[in-house]
């Protein structure tokens, strides 16, 4: 089928600006309250009125025919996925009283707004990708602000934690570990981070963000670095790192320079670190628990007790998987919990593959790598990050933010690739007639 492109004259559409107001929403701003009550966040909102979006009259901009097509090519296999966990859950109640009926409802939701948040993406066709740029310096600064003046503002605290309890919940993690929460627990918050960064780094890529300065490059590296130090994510420090490696590379053409670009820019990072380290760890109790913590780390070291640190950190709750899986291996069993083994206790295994094939069966689990598949063929290989740091080691598909976000740039990425490649094919067409007319 021939690609078409429709036209707007104005530069940034009302749909490009929600889509601002959507990813601020999910990164920065906190979960509005009423009355001591959590409410939808707005843009959740916004992503359940997509379907609203297909049905009215609207302007549209460089729009490549068949969106409908890669809409349901690249979003059938999550449908697939939550068809198959709704199905093991109406198997699971056959099995006995459920205790937490409402976890198949939250699962619903979740892969709904999925699938909502990459339709809408779809549609924003004038989205600008330097607001990466500084979306991923908001967000840093945000996490900063509330690790190092959590204590001197408490209306931070009572705007981001809420309840009494999460606050202490808070003190009790810093008290233990060490280790601040930032957005969520440390984890989920430089998952977040990183999900801003990794597509930062693929709009670079791709090209989409051109002529990024240098000063830029070296900055968002050390700052991601940084922050990924100071919340101690191990897992996401391995994500980073990879992160990194690549933004160092990005517009150098030979490889020699690339690996020139890459120790370059961590040997500056080391060096920041060998001269402010110690000041900072002196001066910062929660910095230095984060040096400990790291240098302590042995990620080969799979001696009894230390599985939950090392390289076999995937497979700790290999047998509770494993058990469940076997109880209805085709369709899964479900998201809730019955009142004996094994399913006493919610499927989530802190491994987003395991939970899958636990909840949706064998059938899910192929559907889940299926959609990997074509994600990497849309997009590339490092976009697929995600589903194994912290997809393996925690949990990538359960932080909420992360996968709205990562689901919404989805949408927009594929969809400009799409009109890129009909651009240059109607400029290839009428420089062909051109020159055939002059002939």
């Amino acid at each position: 089928m021939p690609k078409q492109l429709v036209k707007i004259n104005h530069s940034i559409s009302m749909l490009s600006y929600l889509a601002l107001f959507i990813l601020a929403d999910q990164l920065l701003l906190p979960v509005p309250r009423l009355f001591g009550i959590s409410l939808f966040k707005p843009s959740y909102w916004i992503l359940l009125a997509w379907p609203l979006f297909i049905i009215m009259p609207h302007k549209r901009g460089y729009v490549a025919s068949g969106r409908s097509r890669r809409f349901f090519k690249m979003m059938g296999p999550v449908m697939g996925i939550l068809v198959c966990g709704l199905l093991g859950q109406l198997y699971l109640s056959t099995l006995g009283n459920i205790y937490d009926p409402n976890e198949a409802f939250r699962a619903t939701m979740f892969y709904l707004m999925m699938v909502f948040a990459f339709g809408y993406g779809q549609f924003v066709s004038n989205f600008r990708y330097r607001w990466l740029l500084w979306f991923f310096y908001a967000t840093a600064a945000l996490v900063l602000l509330l690790i190092f003046t959590i204590d001197r503002f408490p209306i931070l605290a009572q705007l981001y934690y809420h309840t009494p309890e999460n606050i202490e919940n808070l003190s009790a993690l810093v008290r233990s570990q060490g280790r601040y929460r930032g957005l969520g627990n440390p984890n989920s918050t430089m998952l977040l981070v990183n999900i801003v960064f990794l597509f930062l780094v693929v709009s670079v890529r791709l090209g989409y963000l051109s002529r990024l300065q240098k000063h830029h490059i070296v900055l968002a590296s050390m700052l991601n670095i940084a922050v990924c130090f100071i919340l101690a994510s191990r897992n996401q420090m391995v994500a980073s790192i990879i992160l990194v490696a690549f933004f160092a590379a990005t517009n150098v053409k030979h490889w020699s320079t690339k690996i020139f670009a890459i120790a370059a820019l961590f040997f500056a990072i080391i060096a920041f670190f060998i001269f402010f380290g110690n000041t900072l760890r002196n001066n910062y109790t929660f910095i230095d628990n984060a040096y400990n913590r790291f240098a302590t780390t042995s990620v080969f070291d799979v001696a009894e007790g230390r599985h939950s640190v090392t390289i076999a950190r995937p497979l700790i709750h290999w047998q509770g998987f494993s058990d469940r899986f076997l109880k209805s291996p085709l369709i899964g069993s479900g998201y809730s919990t019955l009142g004996y083994y094994p399913f006493d206790k919610l499927p989530e295994f802190h491994n987003d593959w395991f939970r899958v094939w636990a909840t949706s069966g064998a059938i899910g689990g192929m559907l889940l790598f299926v959609w990997m598949f074509r994600i990497y063929k849309k997009i590339g290989l490092l976009v697929l990050l995600p589903f194994f740091l912290p997809g393996l080691t925690n949990s990538f598909l359960r932080n909420t933010p992360a996968v709205i976000v990562y689901c919404f740039m989805l949408g927009i990425l594929i969809e400009q690739k799409f009109r890129r490649e009909a651009r240059m094919a109607v400029s290839g067409s009428s420089s062909s007639s051109s020159a055939n007319s002059h002939s």
